[in-house]
């Protein structure tokens, strides 16, 4: 679930109440938690204030996702480069775990 969204439904607020308390229209609230179009620099700050996050929270980036995304290139450059050793049970372990992720995505 898109983090705006989240953040919306946290304080129990529809879009057309997270709009006026912006100042936006609802259709632009709907855009941003649907993907379509990030918050402007302006409206990206009102939503950290309104809902006393960072900006980086506001936008859905966090330590953690750069964090897997460093351990997922560590593993890409790994297995490229054949310094990286795995069984087959360690396949099958680590596909079965990005199976469980995508899944868990796809729920939110």
């Amino acid at each position: 679930m898109n983090q705006i969204k989240k953040l919306r439904k946290a304080r129990g607020l529809l879009q057309s109440q997270l709009a006026a308390e912006l100042g936006v229209h609802q259709t632009a609230v709907s855009q941003w938690e649907t993907g379509r179009t990030d918050p402007d620099v302006s409206s990206a700050h009102r939503l950290a204030d309104f809902f006393g996050v960072t900006l980086d929270e506001v936008l859905g980036h966090s330590k953690k996702e750069e964090q897997l995304e460093e351990v997922y290139l560590n593993l890409a450059r790994a297995a490229r480069d054949r310094e990286l050793r795995l069984s087959q049970q360690d396949i099958e372990f680590i596909l079965d775990f990005a199976e469980k992720l995508q899944a868990r995505d796809r729920q939110k």
